[in-house]
């Protein structure tokens, strides 16, 4: 079976809700989360002027990106040469220095 041309068939779901229950809030963490294109991104001086800007004038508190391991990053300079974080943890550091938190999708990976 190949499972990228057949659909899955559909499961089973059930679920009881009880309306007489006071309701509970529901926090909408993701409103205050910024995405952002690769993280090399956030190495650029003015990428984080803007970023630096959404936390103080939008509330930004965590923010979601992706190519954390990409090419772009260098973190494999050459094969069989090791590994190289500098730019990944440039990119943490300034995070950490906003105290804001990474949403961190490991997507992109060293060729």
């Amino acid at each position: 079976q190949d499972l990228f041309l057949e659909p899955a068939p559909p499961a089973d779901f059930q679920a009881a809700l009880d309306l007489g229950q006071d309701p509970t809030a529901f926090p909408h963490f993701w409103q205050r989360c910024i995405g952002s294109g690769h993280m090399l991104l956030g190495t650029r001086q003015d990428w984080r002027q803007h970023l630096k800007l959404a936390r103080d004038e939008l509330g930004m508190q965590q923010i979601r990106g992706h190519g954390i391991f990409d090419d772009d990053m260098s973190v494999v300079p050459e094969k069989g040469a090791g590994y190289e974080f500098y730019n990944v943890d440039q990119v943490f550091d300034y995070l950490v220095e906003l105290k804001m938190r990474p949403i961190v999708e490991l997507s992109f990976m060293p060729s």
